[in-house]
């Protein structure tokens, strides 16, 4: 019974500790802390990969909002 509870917990933690918007934007080749609000949020990468990859950059802004919200 304390078992489970204690796996919730760590894989809450671990996944809550994930950069989403970081782990995106690295896939396009941005270093997200260099560029725009230097914010790894949603916001930000949907800005910052919007401007240089035009709609396939906002989709991946999206892409880290719907991670993020889900953690």
């Amino acid at each position: 019974m304390f078992l489970p509870l204690l796996l919730a917990a760590l894989i809450g933690y671990f996944l809550g500790a994930l950069p989403f918007g970081w782990l995106i934007a690295r896939k396009f080749g941005i270093n997200i802390f260099e560029h725009g609000s230097k914010n790894p949020g949603a916001t930000n990468v949907k800005r910052v990969l919007g401007e240089k990859f035009g709609a396939k950059g906002k989709r991946a802004g999206d892409v880290a909002f719907f991670l993020d919200a889900l953690k």
